[in-house]
């Protein structure tokens, strides 16, 4: 592969052959390969929470809005109807990003992940702060409104992760996917900075751990 170097290869019992590239920036590649028919392709950052404004998950949600070679409203859900695939999904964890595709068909599999690399890499919401303001969280003279806003206060409204997220303060400082009282003071320009820190094409020296 271009750019990339072998660093270790090795057969796993009930896995397959797992190889392990090192690109010259420093990101890593994981490939398996076995006769599973289901075809995955995952993307995976260190997304750690500086804060409880859920910046990280709000950049999740940029992705997959448009980006450079994908400028279409919601890609996302044109993947979503058009595309045949076993699993389409994006996922911010307490520590990092994850965003895994999964089709039967090769074809598919390479189409999503060519949109999900675009969006990661070359998202709009550089030209687009219109795009940052509809994801997060934001006060429109009514009330809150944004997509990352109204999916966390939803997830809050049962009782069970409520006091799954009072538990979890005792653990971890901040929330990654962000707290509903803190998502509307996410900050735009931190948003870019973190974008360009935690991910590789915009990092100079970022090292992949």
């Amino acid at each position: 592969m271009l750019d990339f170097s072998l660093e270790k290869s090795e057969n796993f019992e009930n896995i397959g052959k797992v190889s392990l590239f090192v690109h010259k920036s420093g990101g890593r590649v994981i490939c398996i390969d076995n006769e599973d028919e289901n075809r995955v392709f995952a993307l995976s950052f260190d997304t750690p929470a500086n804060d409880d404004t859920g910046i990280a998950h709000i950049l999740e949600h940029c992705f997959l809005c448009c980006s450079k070679k994908f400028p279409a409203k919601d890609p996302f859900n044109l993947l979503d109807i058009n595309v045949p695939h076993t699993y389409l999904n994006a996922i911010t964890f307490p520590h990092k990003t994850l965003f895994p595709v999964a089709s039967l068909d090769e074809k598919a599999l390479m189409l999503m992940a060519e949109v999900y690399c675009d969006g990661v890499f070359d998202p709009l919401v550089y030209q687009n702060k219109g795009i940052f303001m509809q994801e997060g969280g934001f006060y429109d003279g009514k009330g809150i409104n944004g997509v990352v806003y109204g999916e966390m206060s939803g997830f809050y409204d049962d009782p069970e992760n409520l006091a799954e997220r009072y538990l979890k303060a005792a653990f971890t400082p901040h929330f990654s996917a962000g707290l509903p009282e803190n998502i509307p003071n996410a900050d735009y320009e931190k948003m870019l900075e973190y974008h360009k820190k935690h991910y590789s094409r915009y990092a100079k020296s970022q090292k992949f751990k």
